[in-house]
């Protein structure tokens, strides 16, 4: 009996150095779209913080418009996320007398979800023009 034998290649099928060739241009798109992705998640997360903190400035704009004052106590100023924040820590401190001369809203992430800190500064506005009530530590708007 003479057996006929063909190469793998001549049957249809691939050879080692076909499949490593795909298989490292594979993994090398994986690779760039997981950092994209890691990205997104990033800017997706700090939403959170950009929304509470936009409801925090706006709930102490209305406390100051009818008490004079700000207030560093977010249960007094009715704040409830709608849902429970999962990466940020919400904290404000108030500066001036009295808390009248300004507060400062900041969002640190929890550890482990990476991200950036937020913070929002807001000066009463009687407090501007005289130099008074200086936010507690500084004042930024966006920090790494």
């Amino acid at each position: 009996m003479d057996i006929e034998r063909r190469s793998f290649t001549a049957s249809g099928g691939f050879t080692l150095t076909e499949l490593m060739t795909v298989l490292a241009i594979v993994s090398l798109l994986i690779a760039i779209g997981v950092t994209s992705y890691s990205r997104f998640i990033a800017k997706a997360k700090s939403v959170e913080a950009e929304i509470a903190l936009s409801e925090i400035h706006r709930l102490e704009q209305i406390h100051y418009a009818s008490t004079g004052t700000y207030t560093a106590d977010v249960d007094e100023l009715g704040f409830k996320p709608f849902q429970p924040l999962k990466y940020y820590s919400l904290s404000v401190q108030v500066a001036g007398e009295s808390g009248n001369g300004a507060f400062r809203a900041l969002a640190v992430p929890l550890s482990g979800s990476g991200g950036q800190t937020f913070s929002v500064v807001q000066y009463a506005p009687d407090k501007i023009s005289s130099g008074g009530g200086a936010p507690p530590s500084g004042q930024s708007s966006n920090t790494d």
